[in-house]
């Protein structure tokens, strides 16, 4: 997804608000939760699937084996 693609879901979204509408997101690909993470624009589309995509590891955990130690 460009930027060109982010622009008509942020106008679907304006124009949906002004409609009384609600839009969402659905069927999300891997580019596209990639594109909203480095743009920190899941809270602006209220997207519970990207917000919720990737669990921010602890400290110190990416430093450990997959067998805990």
């Amino acid at each position: 997804m460009d930027s060109a693609g982010l622009q008509l879901l942020m106008l679907a979204k304006k124009t949906a608000q002004a409609q009384g509408r609600e839009l969402r997101l659905v069927g999300h690909s891997e580019a596209v939760i990639d594109v909203f993470e480095l743009l920190n624009v899941a809270a602006y589309f209220g997207d519970p699937v990207v917000m919720g995509s990737r669990p921010k590891a602890a400290s110190g955990d990416a430093a450990r084996s997959s067998d805990g130690s």
